[in-house]
C-alpha cells in the first residue's frame, strides 16, 4: 500500500516534469544550454526544404546551409584543439579526404554538398575553409574559420551568385 503523502510526492513530480517539458510530440527535458550557433543564421527548420519557383525541385535556403556548414566546422575546431594538445601544434589537412586520418572527423552526409580544407597551421592557429560543391545547392558559397589561440574565433561567408 501507498501512504498518502508518497502517492501526493510522485503525483507532483510528474506533474513538475510535464509542466518544465511540455506534453506535445517535440516535447524534451533540457539537458544542456542552448547550442552556440548564430542566431541569424537560423532559418526556420533546417529539415524542412524550399520549393524553387518552377523547377519543381526541393532546395535548402542558404541560411541552413551556412549553419550546417558552421558546425561542421566547429567539429574541424575541435579535432584540431584535440590535436594540438598531442603535437602542441596544428595540423595542415589538404582536402576532404584526409581528415578521416589526421583528425578523426568524418562529416557524413555533408560530403556531398562542401569540400574541406584546413591551411596555414601553426603553434598558434590555423584557418579552417568549406567549400561548396558544384551541382549542389551550396554551390558558390565559402564558409572560413580562421583560429589563433587567445583571440576569438574570426567567421567569413562568401556567397557568389552561380552565373547563367
Amino acid at each position: 500500500m501507498f501512504r498518502s503523502s508518497s502517492l501526493g510526492t510522485l503525483l507532483m513530480r510528474v506533474v513538475l516534469i510535464v509542466v518544465m517539458s511540455g506534453c506535445g510530440r517535440e516535447a524534451r527535458l533540457p539537458t544542456a544550454a542552448a547550442p552556440l550557433s548564430d542566431p541569424s543564421l537560423r532559418a526556420g527548420d533546417p529539415g524542412e526544404p524550399v520549393m524553387v519557383r518552377g523547377r519543381g525541385r526541393q532546395h535548402l535556403p542558404p541560411q541552413v546551409l551556412i549553419a550546417e556548414v558552421k558546425e561542421a566546422l566547429g567539429a574541424v575546431l575541435s579535432g584540431e584543439q584535440v590535436y594540438y594538445q598531442k603535437w602542441a601544434t596544428f595540423t595542415n589537412v589538404p582536402g576532404t579526404a584526409d581528415f578521416r586520418g589526421a583528425l578523426g572527423i568524418y562529416f557524413g552526409s555533408l560530403l556531398r554538398r562542401w569540400e574541406f580544407s584546413v591551411s596555414d597551421a601553426s603553434e598558434t592557429g590555423f584557418v579552417a575553409k568549406a567549400e561548396g560543391r558544384d551541382g549542389t545547392d551550396a554551390k558558390g558559397i565559402t564558409v572560413t574559420l580562421a583560429y589563433e589561440r587567445g583571440e576569438p574565433i574570426s567567421w567569413s561567408v562568401e556567397r557568389r551568385r552561380p552565373s547563367r
